[in-house]
């Protein structure tokens, strides 16, 4: 059916959903566009439905319904918001992400307009709690904040993801995944574990191995929320170590996209590679500033993490490749026929 679903993954999200729902509710329209709000917890254990209910009771711009997801996971608790959505888009709000008033409008007409697109993101900017940390402006992407491509067009291959914070799918691409039976090794960050993230880029390469489109379109915008307990020295280091163990398994599908790019396996040749690395980085660290030193060393989270994952999953490698191997395979010449298009578009 015509229209936007938008869907609110929560876990334990009182402190943010109340802003988050009241930019919902502040949407404007040039033409009638239906639309709902769709609310799934995710076994939180605070005040999230309660707080959900009376922001909405307010001002109910639209029909708002609440499902709970028992099993824990993005993935998971997304799909339970697509099962249950009315529309044929489907826009995924983070829990911290303030949309732009003409969110909804402006997802409708991207993927209204570009029919062969399974999904589109725009640009976003970080609101912080306090004061914005002078490292940011170097590890901003990381936290899914800037602009995604120099202006708005299809997203190359080599490129190959969009943000997975504002990601907004044809609701009709995403079926066909799950009717495809993609691999979905990455099912999500769960609580206390670092792993299972990346799931958004995974869904992404997915969405090209299958021969669709990416679109990014610059007036779809956005606000992340920065809390003061992500923008410190911990924060940072704990989501590099989580993008260099998620980047292990999104390789595997980065050199099924693009056959020149070759995921790194043989873990005792990398520590062999990063150890050269590092000696040389020791060597020249005592004419480096403060600043700069600082950065390597966060920097350096990563590739360790990456490395020692390697080690974690040397019995899983294999067969999470072959897994990413034959789902190609199966889908390689939807995928040509598709994918070759895409090289000649208005590249990012």
């Amino acid at each position: 059916m015509d229209g936007v679903s938008v869907v609110i993954c929560c876990f334990n999200s009182e402190k943010r959903i109340r802003e988050t729902l009241e930019c919902i509710q502040s949407q404007i329209f040039k033409r009638a566009i239906p639309w709902e709000v769709i609310i799934v917890d995710n076994i939180s254990s605070d005040n999230t439905k309660k707080i959900v209910d009376e922001t909405w009771k307010k001002n109910p711009v639209t029909q708002l319904r609440i499902f709970d997801e028992s099993i824990q996971g993005q993935t998971y608790a997304r799909k339970k918001g697509v099962d249950n959505s009315h529309y044929d888009f489907v826009s995924f709000v983070d829990d911290d992400n303030r949309v732009d008033s003409h969110w909804v409008e402006n997802v409708y007409l991207a993927l209204t307009n570009h029919p062969d697109c399974a999904a589109c993101n725009g640009m976003s900017t970080a609101s912080f709690e306090t004061v914005e940390p002078w490292w940011f402006k170097h590890f901003a992407l990381n936290f899914a904040v800037g602009k995604q491509g120099d202006q708005s067009g299809y997203v190359p291959v080599e490129r190959g993801f969009l943000f997975g914070a504002g990601l907004s799918v044809r609701k009709s691409s995403l079926l066909d995944l799950y009717e495809r039976d993609y691999p979905a090794i990455q099912s999500g960050r769960l609580i206390n574990d670092m792993r299972g993230g990346g799931e958004d880029s995974e869904l992404c390469f997915c969405f090209l191995l299958c021969g669709y489109k990416l679109y990014y379109d610059e007036k779809i915008k956005f606000s992340h929320f920065m809390p003061a307990s992500r923008m410190n020295e911990t924060g940072l280091r704990r989501i590099q170590t989580s993008l260099g163990r998620d980047e292990v398994v999104l390789s595997m599908y980065r050199s099924m996209l693009n056959p020149g790019f070759n995921p790194k396996k043989k873990w005792w040749l990398e520590y062999l590679a990063y150890l050269k690395y590092y000696l040389r980085f020791l060597t020249g660290a005592i004419s480096l500033n403060h600043e700069k030193q600082f950065l390597f060393s966060i920097k350096n989270v990563y590739h360790i993490s990456y490395l020692n994952e390697l080690i974690h999953l040397r019995q899983k490698y294999e067969l999470y490749q072959s897994r990413i191997k034959a789902f190609t395979l199966k889908n390689k010449k939807s995928s040509l026929s598709k994918t070759s298009v895409t090289k000649t578009q208005n590249a990012l």
